[in-house]
Parts: structure tokens; sequence; C-alpha cells
């Protein structure tokens, strides 16, 4: 499977058999556990498995783990995610710079947990952070050398479930990160 541009990808899988199904990269990194799927040669078993993932290729493997034949199929759909973000992201050191009233989309995949945000202040004055996500997330801001202006926030969200917060900081000139 090679996806166009990073988003959510679902596998639909029948069968009337019993079989194994695997996703991977291309350096061997499992999308998600292997998933079992029990059917006989009444009954189709069904199974759909979703995962976030960037742009690339991806495989597929489909074992019978009894040895039996039977037939089952597997079926892909792929929803994209218009996200702006620089990657790599995921330390002070890498972190992307961000300008202010310009909205930034991330994207959280099976081997990307994290990005950080590099805020350059100007000025003295009031700062104010929104946050929007459909995913778990905890949100940290802290100065330059690393000091937390604010306690992790955790948001609890799904694909379903949007979360919202905004922060408002008074800061003095200086280069902050959002993690």
């Amino acid at each position: 499977i090679e996806l166009p541009a990073s988003g959510k990808l679902t596998l639909n899988i029948g069968s009337y058999t019993n079989i194994q199904v695997r996703a991977y990269d291309g350096g061997g990194t499992n999308l998600f556990k292997e998933a079992n799927v029990s059917g006989s040669t009444s009954s189709e078993a069904k199974q759909n498995l979703s995962v976030y993932a960037e742009k690339g290729k991806y495989y597929i493997d489909v074992l019978s783990t009894t040895g039996d034949e039977g037939k089952f199929n597997l079926k892909y759909t792929f929803n994209s995610y218009s996200n702006n973000e620089i990657e790599s992201n995921n330390t002070i050191e890498s972190a992307q710079t961000i300008q202010p009233n310009i909205d930034i989309n991330g994207l959280f995949s099976y081997r990307d947990h994290e990005d950080v945000y590099r805020i350059e202040v100007q000025q003295p004055g009031k700062l104010t952070l929104k946050a929007d996500s459909y995913v778990n997330t905890d949100i940290e801001f802290v100065d330059a050398n690393g000091v937390k202006l604010m306690e992790r926030d955790s948001l609890k969200a799904n694909d379903a479930t949007k979360v919202s917060r905004s922060y408002v900081h008074l800061l003095n000139p200086g280069v902050y990160y959002v993690k």
C-alpha cells in the first residue's frame, strides 16, 4: 500500500478461515499488533483495524494460522489529513517555530507521539494558546531553560470527540516551547 499523504489507514478484514494479519512499514515496524481473525467455512469473521500513518509505503502479510485452506478478503480505506507541521519536531532541538495567528495542524501516528513547537516572544505581553485535539494529548508549556510555566494538562479526546482548551500567559521577551 502506498499512502499519498499522512492520514488514517483502515484495514477491513473478512475471513472464512483462521488468519493472522500484520501491517508494517519499510523498516519492519508494526503499525499495530497482529490481528487474529478466526472464521469458519460457514461463518465469516470480520475485523477492522485503524492506524494513523505518514506518507509512504506499507506492507500487509496475511498468514494461515492453522494451515487450513479457505478464503479471506482484505480491503483498505484511507482518509488523508492535511497537516502543516514539519517533522521531525519531537525535541526542543528540532522544535518547529510557529508564528502568531497561524493554525498548526499536527498528526500523531503509530511512530510519532510527540511534537514540540517554538514560540519567540519579541515584547512583553499576553500570549493565548488554543489547542484542539481528537486524541488523548498532554500539553506542557516551558521557557528556554525548561522551567514549566504550566503544569501538564491532559486532553481526553477521540476521533469522535474534539476537546478544546485555551491557555493564557503573560510573558516577557524570550523563547518558549509548547510540548
